[in-house]
């Protein structure tokens, strides 16, 4: 048992040590740019009469127009929608689906009690009543800040990930390794719990790193990349996916 939960613990810290360092070059390689990035967007877009709207929407802060939201909207589930149809055509070949089984009983058989209760741990990050706590408490600290932008934004993520979850749960209806839950989240794809932490914690990494210095801003996009990723590895753990 020890064995197994040394070549478990050391794999998982391999795994996020590598993603601290992924994050911080990917960071440093896009932040001197993205500035110059979305001026030559918004440039671009000033010049078309239509793709105007929607470009200032995207880039430009002090521009929020519910006509450009909505057309950004309207194109995300239409998007989300082609990811459906995609998922309902494509046939699982044999090599991805053994490949998907054998990654699955390997990593249970890598399970031990002591690790079972730290990723039971962990996946609570993930659970609805945190979501819920995190959700409240931001929104009401961005309403004390009067971030009205900033408040809409984060509200329209959460409502936007839960129900995106939820569609894509029913519309797929891929069945989980183990029979875990009942109603919507009997199906397995796309995980709950990271695609809300993926959503919050993400969106949450953004709003702190605008208060840090430059050079210090990817320290919180990695804690976020940690958690994020720390929840998706314990539900695989525990077998919901």
């Amino acid at each position: 048992m020890a064995s197994r939960l040394a070549i478990l613990l050391v794999s998982i810290f391999i795994f996020l040590l590598f993603n601290v360092w992924l994050i911080k070059r990917i960071y440093r390689f896009f932040a001197p740019r993205a500035s110059r990035l979305a001026n030559n967007v918004l440039l671009w877009g000033r010049k078309h009469k239509h793709l105007g709207r929607i470009t200032a929407t995207l880039v430009d802060p002090h521009h929020p127009e519910i006509k450009g939201l909505t057309i950004l909207a309207f194109s995300l589930i239409i998007l989300a929608w082609l990811v459906v149809i995609t998922f309902q055509q494509f046939s699982v070949g044999p090599l991805l689906s053994r490949l998907d089984s054998s990654s699955h009983n390997l990593i249970q058989a890598l399970r031990t009690p002591i690790a079972d209760h730290m990723m039971v741990v962990i996946s609570q990050l993930g659970d609805g009543v945190v979501h819920s706590v995190i959700i409240t408490s931001l929104a009401i600290w961005l309403l004390w800040k009067k971030h009205w932008l900033a408040v809409s934004h984060w509200l329209a993520a959460a409502a936007f990930a839960s129900s995106a979850t939820w569609i894509l749960k029913q519309s797929l209806h891929l069945p989980r390794p183990a029979t875990m839950f009942d109603g919507a989240m009997i199906y397995s794809f796309p995980s709950f719990h990271s695609t809300m932490a993926s959503c919050l914690f993400g969106l949450l990494a953004a709003i702190i790193a605008k208060e840090l210095t430059p050079e210090k801003r990817w320290r919180s996009y990695a804690i976020a990349s940690v958690v994020i990723l720390s929840i998706a590895l314990s539900r695989l753990y525990l077998g919901a996916h």
